[in-house]
């Protein structure tokens, strides 16, 4: 039986005909026509929602599989795609979309929480087929009973926790042009499977510290960004160094300390700590250690033990703004030239233009993707400047609402705005006199502020916003950018006098996919910084995994590596070596549908999908090939497979031999 197609479809709805498709969807094609689902239902608000609050236990559930899904597709995904989780019967509990257009879009055919998936309310879908089969299934395009799903293709898989009670049913829903259905198909299954394999891990390691446990994924996972674990009555039981930063805490603070002994918080600390309630985009403000006054926006997201009861919270802290009556003298450079490993080509030109930059007081426009290490070469050529001494500022203007980036910049004199008192705010290039500032993506800057900003550069001298005070500007400026600024510049979109102004020296940092050889020697590195941080004894990959690290495409580049050893690390039981499991899901994820390929385990329903998944095949197969120079034992390991599966494969697709 072959997949419906739109004439199966409307043969059966209109003239009744049992077209020859698959069984499960023709089955569940009539049980719709018996419940009277209206095929040509165009907006699901008029299925009855339900009421009910979730238990606490149920809640905290799909957090964490959502947390283990974020974690696994982030890198993966395509915008136009969303993930559905709905408990047993059918009722959508959470919805993930991966962008704006796309959540939208399911507003519009009122998909939201608290509706009905179930067959007697929406028709054949992919998680009405799970729901009857209880096991993982697609639905693909016309093969959905209402027609207003006929351009989105749906796998789902039910969900077990780790007591193998079903707690309901996830789906990923994609427009029709998402890769492939095998795709769909394999990443819902391999993700469930991860999802059953991360909570038995994680059920382990409750054993020996459950508590424990919990507080290092959720510091992990939001690292980058200033996160504080607090108990239910305030008292700190992790912190991460962004948050110590941004607090002034030392590490002797760390532990068993209540929070607002150490910073005053507006509101009172333990208003947000005592709240089992998730909550975002709390304001607040906070006087730290030095008497500096900073608005934060404050994201809260409660934590529960196994027996459901709430034990803390952890707090993400979004700097809003800075309220200040001086400028800090506490910016600095931490980063030098030593600490900016690698042996292949282009980070050794890198390294090497950039030290002799150091020594002039020229401005230094640094290029290169996310994540390859650009504010660790602005650092490095500060420390290594006659400005060594002087403060080091950084200004991201990726992170920094562009309505408030002028204000960041120049600073903001006191005033009053519609009978409200406005305190005085530094702008960066104040606290950054005598010393460096570093402009962090340079392309997002807003056309507005670039004239200002060349201005500036031009006159050495600038006002605070509200203020009529001319001050001197003795700073050397470190730009980078992410983007083709020659291209923006064609565009209209950057200024061509600021970029030459920016570019006297360009530094090209390159990927960490275009410089594989400093894998090795960066993972080695890693793992000696987060063994002595964590307390871990870890030695590192055994060689096949290595090689599975040096063939992946690393999107993240250096920072996604770092993130990925610091990740398995962290998950070590006193294991010498890495496994492969303890690696993010999103690594795994690529691997474990290429062996499926391999391996002759992809059932495609679509012959020219099929054909495209040979195409990627054979390139794969070449690939492993090439990169282990015709050895196919070396091939066999990147790709884990068998010898003889490889020479299957080379037969079966036509490849070249290889002597």
């Amino acid at each position: 039986m072959s997949i419906a197609t739109e004439v199966n479809w409307q043969q059966f709805i209109r003239e009744n005909i049992e077209p020859k498709i698959k069984v499960e969807v023709l089955s569940s094609w009539k049980r719709s026509h018996q419940a009277k689902v209206n095929p040509y239902m165009e907006n699901l608000i008029h299925i009855p929602k339900i009421s009910y609050k979730k238990p606490p236990e149920s809640k905290q559930f799909f957090n964490e599989v959502v947390d283990y899904i974020n974690n696994c597709t982030d890198s993966t995904l395509q915008d136009d795609s969303a993930w559905i989780f709905c408990d047993q019967d059918g009722y959508v509990l959470k919805i993930r979309p991966n962008s704006e257009d796309f959540k939208h879009e399911l507003i519009d055919l009122g998909v939201t929480e608290r509706i009905s998936f179930a067959e007697n309310s929406v028709g054949t879908n992919a998680i009405s087929l799970c729901m009857n089969s209880q096991e993982s299934d697609i639905c693909i395009e016309a093969e959905h009973y209402l027609k207003v799903f006929h351009r989105f293709k749906s796998a789902a898989s039910p969900i077990f926790n780790i007591e193998g009670t079903r707690m309901g049913y996830c789906m990923l829903i994609a427009r029709k042009n998402f890769t492939r259905t095998a795709t769909l198909k394999y990443m819902i299954s391999l993700l469930i499977e991860g999802v059953d394999r991360s909570f038995r891990l994680a059920r382990s390691r409750a054993r020996h510290d459950n508590l424990k446990g919990k507080i290092e994924s959720a510091i992990f996972d939001n690292h980058l960004t200033p996160t504080i674990f607090l108990t239910s009555s305030g008292f700190i039981r992790q912190i991460n160094n962004s948050a110590m930063q941004l607090l002034e805490i030392d590490n002797e603070n760390r532990g068993e300390t209540s929070l607002d002994q150490i910073s005053t918080f507006t509101p009172p600390i333990k208003e947000i700590a005592h709240s089992g309630l998730q909550t975002n985009n709390i304001p607040m403000t906070i006087e730290n250690k030095s008497g500096k006054k900073i608005n934060v926006s404050v994201n809260r997201l409660p934590y529960y033990n196994q027996a459901g009861q709430f034990i803390g919270v952890s707090l993400q802290l979004f700097e809003t703004a800075l309220v200040q009556s001086k400028p800090q003298s506490n910016f600095k450079a931490k980063h030098t030239f030593n600490d900016i490993i690698g042996v292949a080509k282009g980070i050794r030109q890198a390294k090497e233009i950039a030290q002799r930059v150091a020594e002039t007081n020229i401005n230094v426009l640094i290029i290169g993707p996310v994540g390859t290490g650009k504010e660790m070469f602005a650092q490095s050529i500060h420390n290594a400047s006659d400005r060594k001494n002087g403060p080091f500022v950084a200004l991201n203007f990726s992170t920094t609402p562009r309505d408030q980036a002028e204000s960041d910049l120049f600073g903001h004199a006191k005033t009053t705005i519609n009978d409200n008192p406005v305190d005085q705010v530094i702008g960066k290039l104040e606290s950054a006199n005598g010393g460096t500032i570093f402009l962090d993506e340079i392309g997002e800057m807003s056309m507005e502020l670039q004239a200002k900003l060349l201005m500036t550069l031009e006159e050495k001298k600038y006002t605070s916003i509200g203020d009529n005070i001319e001050k001197n500007l003795d700073v050397r400026i470190i730009a980078s950018t992410n983007k083709n600024l020659l291209d923006m510049i064609q565009k209209n979109e950057f200024r061509e006098d600021l970029y030459y102004r920016l570019s006297v020296t360009s530094i090209l940092l390159p990927s960490l996919k275009e410089s594989r050889d400093d894998i090795p020697v960066l993972v080695q590195s890693f793992i000696e910084h987060y063994n002595e941080q964590m307390g871990k004894k870890v030695l590192g990959f055994k060689e096949e995994i290595m090689e599975r690290l040096k063939t992946y495409g690393w999107p993240g580049n250096i920072r996604e590596l770092r993130n990925a050893v610091e990740f398995a690390i962290m998950l070590n039981q006193g294991e010498q070596f890495i496994p492969w499991e303890h690696m993010p899901g999103h690594l795994r994820l690529p691997l474990l549908y290429q062996k499926k390929v391999l391996e002759n385990q992809v059932d495609d329903p679509l012959n020219t999908e099929r054909e495209s998944i040979n195409r990627s095949e054979k390139a794969l197969v070449k690939k492993a090939i090439d990169i282990s120079n015709g050895r196919m034992n070396e091939a066999a390991k990147i790709l884990g497979s068998s010898r003889a599966t490889i020479y299957r494969k080379i037969k079966k697709l036509g490849i070249a031999p290889y002597n």
